[in-house]
Parts: structure tokens; C-alpha cells; sequence
């Protein structure tokens, strides 16, 4: 069997043909001495014609052998660069992907931006601030100059107002000092008391 399937090699038909050569071979080997020249002429060049078919089929065979291994060659080459465009493509896609997210960061800091810029915008702007804080020092000054005039007329009342209960107070001395204001000295507690008379019913 072995030696079967190496004689027919693809399959179309070496093992036929070599038995045939051997065939004929010995066929040629025994009958060279019972047969005539031009016979013997017909059995070599029918032998040198099967020997050279089996040539050509070895000779196609090892040139599809060779191609075989150069195409397996060449698809060994094509998964290698296909393996490689692979990991080149994930690399691709990991760039991508960070690449998306600091879109998505930037494009939130955008919206960001432009949220802060519209409060911008509606607020007053820079001179019109400034003149505003100039308004309020000017009424913060006033306010001031009132509060001090404020303080000096209040000190000012102040003092009126201790001139009057001094003098109140001097006034009263002198009524109960014209008036009899006695004092009376009570002898079990040894201690004196003020009695002021009721001007009133006199």
C-alpha cells in the first residue's frame, strides 16, 4: 500500500504508468534475444517515451510541490501582516478612544466656557462697575459726614442735656433748702431721717 500510494503520487495515474514501464521493461529484457532489430527499435523508443512522460509528470509534480511551498511561504507572509495590521488596527482604535474621551472633556469645558461667558455677558461691564463702586464710595463718604454731624449735634445735646439736670438738681436744693427741709433724728435707730414738708397744703 505504501509503496502504492507513493507510485501514484497525485493520483492521475503514475502508478499505472510505472507498472507499465516495468512491465515493458522486462518484457524488453526477455524478448531482445527472439525478436527482430526493428521491433527491438519500436519497444525502446515506446520505453524512452513512457520513461519520458514520467519525467515530465515528476518534474510538474516537483514544480507544484515548489509552488506549494511558496504559496504556503506567501500565506504564511499574508497572516503575519494581516496579524500585524490587526494589532496595529487595536492600536488605532485604544488611540481613538482616548482620543474620544479628551473630545467629550473638551467639549464639556466648551459648554462650560460658554455657559460662564453668557452669565458674563449679562452682568455690567467693566466701567460700568467701576463707576458704580465710585457711586457707592460717594454715598459711603456722605453717609459718613452725616454720621459725624450726627455725633457732634448728639454730644452737643449731651451736654445740653447734663446743663439742665445740673441745674434741675441745683434748683431743687434750693427749694428744699428755702422751703424747710428739717432733719428729724429718730432716738431707737439713731439714724436721721429727711422729711420734706408739703408745700401744698400751706
Amino acid at each position: 500500500m505504501k509503496m502504492r500510494l507513493l507510485y501514484d503520487g497525485d493520483g492521475v495515474g503514475d502508478e499505472r504508468r510505472m507498472n507499465l514501464l516495468l512491465k515493458n521493461v522486462i518484457k524488453f529484457a526477455m524478448s531482445k534475444d527472439t525478436i527482430d532489430q526493428s521491433v527491438m527499435e519500436t519497444l525502446l523508443q515506446r520505453l524512452l517515451g513512457q520513461l519520458s512522460l514520467i519525467e515530465y509528470n515528476m518534474m510538474k509534480t516537483q514544480q507544484t510541490q515548489t509552488m506549494n511551498h511558496v504559496e504556503a511561504s506567501n500565506y504564511s507572509n499574508l497572516e503575519q501582516q494581516i496579524i500585524e495590521g490587526i494589532e496595529e488596527t487595536r492600536g488605532i482604535i485604544e488611540a481613538t478612544k482616548i482620543e474620544l474621551e479628551e473630545a467629550k472633556v473638551i467639549r464639556k469645558n466648551k459648554l462650560e466656557y460658554d455657559e460662564i461667558g453668557k452669565k458674563i455677558y449679562e452682568m455690567a461691564s467693566r466701567e460700568a462697575s467701576q463707576a458704580r463702586i465710585k457711586e457707592i464710595e460717594a454715598e459711603k463718604a456722605q453717609l459718613r459726614r452725616k454720621e459725624v454731624e450726627i455725633e457732634q449735634k448728639l454730644a452737643v445735646r449731651r451736654e445740653q442735656f447734663s446743663v439742665i439736670i445740673k441745674s434741675i438738681h441745683d434748683l431743687q436744693e434750693l427749694i428744699f433748702s428755702e422751703d424747710g427741709v428739717s432733719y428729724l433724728c429718730d432716738d431707737e435707730e439713731n439714724e436721721p431721717e429727711v422729711i420734706a414738708l408739703d408745700l401744698s397744703q400751706e
